[in-house]
């Protein structure tokens, strides 16, 4: 019997280890089977679509991580960005399309400016766009966004925020890579996306652009 005992505590003892040995913010994401806002910052939503960002991972020594995810109702959450402890996403300016979800993005790594300060690659500026069936990324661009539009494709164009002048640059980024569409004094509000056409007003003139 002494024997049967030290068996069965031996395999217990190796499931409790195993179990421990699972990262913190995986065993939350495979708790997560359905779509819910529970405990999380909704960025956008589009009917029943949500774009979430909660924190997670917390080392003890930098902070927890971010973990950024999409979903719709009835339907498993999908992981889009899962930092390293420390390292923090703040998302905003979410847009939805059939296939697709973008954002602007602002991160920061505290393990970074625990040792190099303020140092400008400890922080970052930018857009991305995924698949919300995969989680795979599709299309991604640098700098701050004041608007940021999405085509059923997946493919982004953003607004720069304005200069002193009143000007801007509207960029963009497809099959064919990155490009700027316009420079100018653009109105916020006349950019849009339809189908894979991004158009916009400057001063009154129009202006497209296809992306592909």
């Amino acid at each position: 019997m002494g024997g049967r005992f030290a068996a069965r505590m031996g395999v217990l003892l190796l499931v409790a280890g195993v179990a421990a040995a699972q990262p913190a913010g995986a065993s939350a994401v495979k708790r997560a089977t359905s779509c819910s806002a529970k405990g999380a910052h909704v960025v956008a939503r589009a009917g029943t679509a949500l774009l979430l960002t909660r924190p997670h991972g917390d080392d003890g020594l930098y902070g927890p991580g971010t973990l950024v995810t999409t979903c719709r109702r009835g339907h498993r959450p999908v992981v889009l960005v899962d930092t390293g402890p420390g390292d923090s996403v703040t998302v905003s300016k979410g847009v939805f399309t059939s296939g697709y979800v973008a954002f602007a993005r602002s991160s920061s790594s505290a393990t970074c400016t625990k040792y190099l300060g303020d140092d400008p690659q400890c922080h970052s500026i930018g857009v991305t766009s995924y698949n919300r069936r995969t989680g795979k990324l599709r299309a991604s661009g640098s700098g701050p966004a004041d608007v940021l539009v999405l085509t059923p494709a997946g493919w982004l164009a953003w607004l720069s925020p304005a200069d002193a002048a009143g000007v801007r640059t509207l960029q963009a980024v497809d099959s064919h890579g990155l490009r700027v569409l316009a420079t100018d004094a653009i109105d916020p509000a006349s950019v849009r996306a339809a189908g894979a056409t991004v158009s916009w007003s400057a001063g009154g003139v129009a202006g497209a652009a296809t992306l592909s």
